[in-house]
């Protein structure tokens, strides 16, 4: 349970982080922005976290 919990933390800040650098612009935001989206997705497949 615990585990689940730090793993849905660091998550959130990774995409809060992936979401500030996309919304600086440029090549970087760009790829940042196909990354969250990338890490969104694979987070719907897998499931919940175990």
């Amino acid at each position: 349970m615990l585990y689940g919990l730090v793993a849905l933390l660091v998550v959130v800040a990774l995409v809060l982080f992936l979401a500030k650098v996309a919304v600086g612009g440029g090549i970087i935001g760009i790829v940042a922005l196909i990354l969250l989206v990338w890490v969104v997705l694979n987070a719907r497949r897998a499931g919940p976290i175990r």
